[in-house]
């Protein structure tokens, strides 16, 4: 709200605010309210859907980029091949250094 010299004042601030309508005025000042709000915060499906899309593209850009995990570790026969040791029922052993 302001005053006589435009100075603002904070009238309340409603945490969880209720958006049903009991009236025609309530409907109209709801409205009014959320159209204001979705102006200000410059939301409009245009920008919903360009946010929507960039998130889709590096979502995929990283599921498509080659990992850097050792194929050797994907694979406990080659892993024991290299290590020469042997598998135990819970993969690959690592080698001990002597």
């Amino acid at each position: 709200m302001f005053d006589d010299k435009l100075k603002a004042y904070l009238i309340e601030v409603n945490q969880m605010p209720s958006f049903a309508t009991e009236s025609p005025l309530d409907h109209k000042i709801k409205k009014g309210v959320i159209k204001d709000s979705i102006s200000l915060l410059n939301l409009s499906v245009k920008r919903r859907n360009r946010i929507k899309n960039n998130k889709k593209a590096e979502l995929q850009k990283r599921l498509l980029k080659p990992n850097n995990i050792n194929p050797i570790l994907l694979d406990p026969a080659k892993a024991a091949q290299k290590s020469n040791a042997p598998l135990s029922n819970n993969g690959p052993t690592m080698p001990v250094r002597k």
